[in-house]
């Protein structure tokens, strides 16, 4: 019993009467139990949640904060060395082939026509560079073989270049009209007339009546050049054979 019920229960002892007082203090004295055990059940819950929530605030107080990754160091990781992929040096044998020491000795085809100072040298299987050397001479006429590079009686390998050196004082003659002659005719025509004859090959059909025939010819018929220029000339040749 609280000092706060003490004067309730006075009051009800001045007021009772002779029936019903009994039960009435009875009454009192049971609400004022059930007050007092709700008091204490409030007292105790509250008591523990306060507990409760001091453990969690323990608990998380001393739980520890993530680690900044920022700040962490990765494990130091043994250094390798690269493979080298690097192929070996490898020596490559020369493909030169060794000189056999045999000279041939360069003709002298100087006076010749050009025609004939090329047959000359197809015959002794030397190889004539183009274009020509052109100088003006006051030895050899127009037309004609100065000399040759490397010089006559020069012992050289074979099979080697030669360059014709033709006397050009800057005349000019027509070239002649070559189509339709067999290219032999046409090429002892021009070399004749001192111009150097340039073959080139077209096929036609097989049969066709212009195999190894002239077809056109360049500078055309009549045309004014040098003498000792370059005539090219297109040749008929025979295409592959129809099959049966």
């Amino acid at each position: 019993m609280t000092k706060d019920d003490r004067p309730l229960i006075e009051t009800l002892e001045r007021r009772s009467t002779p029936r019903g007082a009994t039960r009435m203090i009875d009454d009192v004295h049971t609400g004022l139990a059930v007050r007092r055990t709700r008091r204490r059940w409030a007292s105790l819950t509250l008591a523990v949640l306060l507990f409760g929530v001091g453990v969690i605030t323990v608990v998380e107080s001393r739980a520890e904060p993530p680690p900044d990754l920022d700040t962490i160091t990765p494990p130091d990781v043994p250094s390798t060395t690269a493979l080298s992929t690097t192929a070996p040096s490898t020596t490559v044998p020369s493909t030169t082939v060794p000189d056999s020491g045999e000279r041939v000795v360069v003709p002298d085809v100087a006076m010749l026509s050009l025609a004939e100072a090329l047959d000359v040298l197809s015959a002794t299987e030397f190889l004539v560079e183009f274009p020509l050397i052109r100088e003006d001479s006051e030895v050899a006429p127009d037309g004609r073989v100065v000399r040759t590079e490397p010089a006559a009686g020069a012992l050289v390998t074979p099979g080697a270049s030669i360059r014709i050196v033709i006397a050009d004082s800057g005349l000019e003659i027509p070239v002649p009209n070559v189509v339709d002659l067999f290219f032999d005719t046409a090429e002892a025509s021009l070399r004749n007339l001192g111009f150097t004859p340039v073959p080139e090959f077209r096929t036609v059909p097989f049969g066709d009546p212009r195999v190894g025939v002239v077809i056109e010819q360049t500078p055309d018929a009549f045309t004014v050049i040098p003498l000792g220029a370059e005539v090219r000339v297109v040749v008929g040749e025979a295409g592959v054979a129809p099959s049966d």
